[in-house]
């Protein structure tokens, strides 16, 4: 049986070898990945301001519980406030 004996060569070329690796490995880590992206429109940064209050959300909320707005007046008030805005454009 032959014994090789081991060179400090092969076991330098190894130990670079890892340190390569973890140098790209550390480098990747600081890189930031792409992520997702949002924009608000600026129509949604003041409807964002305007905060409805409680006692109004709460009185929305009851009519939205009682049928309110899907009465047949509200409906044609919508119906018309979106033919208005069409026609203007």
């Amino acid at each position: 049986m032959d014994i090789n004996s081991v060179r400090n060569n092969g076991i330098n070329q190894v130990n670079e070898a890892f340190n390569t690796q973890n140098k790209v490995n550390q480098a990747e880590q600081g890189k930031k990945a792409p992520g997702d992206k949002i924009e608000i429109s600026q129509e949604a940064k003041m409807l964002q301001t305007n905060k409805v209050s409680p006692k109004d959300f709460a009185k929305i909320r009851e009519r939205i519980n009682t049928d309110f707005y899907n009465s047949d007046e509200v409906v044609g008030k919508v119906a018309d406030s979106i033919l208005k805005e069409i026609a203007s454009k």
